[in-house]
This record gives C-alpha cells, structure tokens and sequence, in this order.
C-alpha cells in the first residue's frame, strides 16, 4: 500500500488528503495546530466565500496563469460545488457570483471536510510539526515533532500544503517556509496582499469609519497603474475594503523595493470632474444666510466634505455667497483625486493571503516538483494568489485535488 504524507490542514492539504485516500493509499495528515482547518473559518467574513462562477485568468495573479487555469480546469467551480454536495453542503450564489454555503457559516464546510476525513480513514495528527524532509531508499522520511518527541515517518510520497503566514501572528518567513526552503527550489519574495494600506496623512483620524462607493486608484510616480470600484472604507491608519485589498498585492512589492505608491480617492466616481465643476460653480446660493457647511453639504458623506473644505480653506461659517471660483475648484479636484501616500501595508498578520511562494516553473501538472519526484506543492505556498472573490479557495481545493489525484496514482 502507497504511504502518503500531507503537511498541512488547511483547505487545500484537507483536500488533498482527502482526494489521496483511497484503499491502494493510505494518508497521514499532520497539523501543527491543535485542529485541522482553523483558518477557514474567518473566510468570507466567518461565511465562506468558498468559490465564484464569474472565473476566469484575470482573477489570479503570481505565476504563469496559463499553468493556474489547466489546474483550476481540471477541478473548477462545478466540480467544487458537486463536491462539498456530496458532503451534505448546499450553495448559494450571491452578488457577483459568489459561492457561499447556504448555511452562511463556513464552520459547515469545515465539518463537512472533518467528517469526510474521519470517514475515509485519513490518519490526522495534530500539533504535530515537520522540521525535516530527507530522501530515502523508499520515498522521504519526515522528522516530526509531536507530543515535545521527534518522531520519524517514511512515506513513498509528501504533499507539502502549508499555506503561508498571511494572519498569522508572530511567525516569521524564515520559520515557515523552512522546509521548502530546504529543498532549494526557485521561490518568489513573498509579501502581504488582499490586506489595507497605511498612509501618512494625519487628518484621516478625522475620516475614520467613513464607508463609501467610490473608486481607488493606485499610482506610481504619478502614473495609475491600477484602479478599482467598490465599497472604500477610510481608517484612521490609511485605506480598507474590497477595492484596496485588490490594489494592495502591487503596492506589497513596490513597497518591498523601496518605491512610494500613492493611491487616489475618487468620492464621486458616477460624475466626472467636468459635470462636478458645472455642479459646484453654478449651483445657486439659497440665501445670504447660507454658509459654506450648508451649501456643500449633501454631496457626500458628512465627514468627508467637511475636510475637504478645511483642505481648500474654506471655514464652515463663510457666507456661501462668499466663496470664490478657486476654492470651489480645489473642492471639487479634492472630491474626485484625495491623494494619500502608501507607507505600508498592516501587515502579514491582517493579510488574507500572501503573494508569492513556490515559483510555479518547479512543478509540472500534476503539482509535484520537478526535482524531488514524489514531493507536491499546493495552496497558497505556490506563486498563486487571487482577487478577493473566492478565487483563492478555489485554487487551494483545486491544486489539492490535483496533487492528491496524482500523488495517489488515480490520474492514470
């Protein structure tokens, strides 16, 4: 009987294990972790965006995307769907094809993956973690640590899913990834993405909690290199939500080469600047009572069109009569590009997924590397990362499928 090792419990080494069991295979699964698959449960905000039917390259970024899409090909979104379906999982779809458990609780799927664990047999040792991979006369012997004892394990093949350090706390690269570095292979820097940006202005502790549907473009040296819709959210630290967790993946790696990004804040992106200049500097004054609050008030939120008048001098008591054509004019550029400069991202630990890993040239189809036959690479300790959406789950089923599929022989 085939010995199979998977290292990792998250998503994609659930999957794999999972995939691999079968009577001709036997699998150990070892989690450094007290349980399998703790990370799953704060995707999709603790709902499980597990996969979207709106897939296709564009929504992955890293390596060869031709590679990422004959992976996710081969295992897709039907195919995940009918998958957690025969677990016992209901979908649903929601706003822009997302997949969610029709539980609303990605605590359903990770039972659901548990249970099928347990019912195929798959051998699942927690806190366990492996220091060491060596080549053997029979495949790869794993020094592991479990129950403060090193332990040593044979295995005729090892899929390696560990993920990687995005909200993780207090680990460091050079800790995680030690085991692939071990096996000296071709790796991508790996950074923070699908995370907020830090920005230097001061006056944003005036805009905190501020939420609004608007655009965010991120620029370098002047120049917009990427743009997104969406809802933005403004903290007193910098930049959140959707749009900029999709923009943070660029400013990650330019801010690793030391470049200074900056993003810019379109509050009003269904009205171009010229229909905003009409609006602004012919708009009637009411009366001479009218203030410079009152007259702008009602173009957005509350919070931010009071800044922007502080940022175009204008004070809130000014007669609205009084106002003239310049400052009206910087109000206006002010509404349509805020610019705030990119100090950082907050950080692996509030990061979603990392880009980076495993440079996807070490492996060939079925997952497994090129120079260590019978070693895999899935999840996100490949060069694989996607938009937020529920790409980045699938490729982590997908990718674990694959290997799981090959690791046990059934691709043949």
């Amino acid at each position: 009987m085939k010995k199979i090792a998977v290292i990792g419990g998250g998503a994609s080494g659930m999957m794999a294990a999972i995939t691999a069991h079968d009577k001709s295979s036997k699998v150990t699964l070892f989690e450094a972790n007290d349980r399998v698959g703790k990370k799953l449960l704060a995707t999709g905000n603790g709902k499980c965006n597990f996969t979207n039917e709106k897939l296709n390259k564009n929504c992955y970024n890293g390596g060869d995307r031709k590679f990422i899409m004959n992976v996710i090909n081969r295992f897709d979104p039907d195919n995940l769907v009918d998958f957690f379906c025969g677990l016992g999982v209901f979908s649903t779809v929601k706003r822009d094809g997302y997949y969610y458990p029709y539980s609303g609780q990605a605590s359903t799927i990770l039972d659901c993956l548990r249970n099928e664990l347990s019912y195929r047999g798959v051998n699942v040792i927690t806190e366990a973690t492996v220091k060491e991979i060596k080549k053997s006369s029979k495949g790869y012997t794993l020094s592991v640590l479990a129950d403060g004892k090193k332990k040593t394990f044979d295995f005729d093949s090892v899929i390696i899913a560990i993920g990687s350090i995005a909200g993780l706390k207090n680990k460091s690269q050079d800790e995680h990834y030690k085991l692939i570095n071990s096996l000296d292979l071709d790796f991508v820097p790996v950074v923070p993405s699908l995370v907020q940006l830090k920005c230097s202005e001061s006056f944003l502790k005036a805009l905190s909690g501020v939420r609004f549907d608007g655009s965010i473009s991120l620029l370098l040296n002047g120049k917009v290199v990427a743009k997104e819709n969406g809802e933005i959210q403004l903290t007193d630290y910098g930049v959140s939500g959707i749009p900029t967790f999709q923009l943070s993946r660029i400013a990650s790696y330019e801010l690793a080469d030391n470049n200074k990004p900056e993003v810019s804040l379109d509050f009003l992106p269904d009205i171009s600047e010229e229909e905003l200049t009409q609006l602004i500097m012919y708009r009637p004054v009411r009366n001479t009572e009218q203030t410079a609050e009152e007259y702008f008030l009602g173009i957005t939120n509350k919070k931010v069109i009071l800044q922007v008048m502080k940022m175009a001098g204008i004070k809130s008591s000014t007669a609205a009569c009084l106002i003239n054509k310049q400052s009206k004019a910087k109000v206006v550029k002010l509404l349509k590009d805020m610019r705030l400069h990119v100090e950082d991202t907050n950080g692996f630990e509030n990061a979603q997924v990392c880009a980076g890993g495993v440079d996807l040239l070490e492996l060939n189809e079925g997952m497994m590397l090129k120079k260590w036959p019978g070693i895999f690479v899935v999840g996100e300790a490949c060069d694989v990362d996607g938009r937020c959406g529920g790409y980045n789950l699938q490729w982590a089923f997908s990718s674990g499928y694959i290997a799981g599929t090959f690791a046990s022989g059934k691709n043949r």
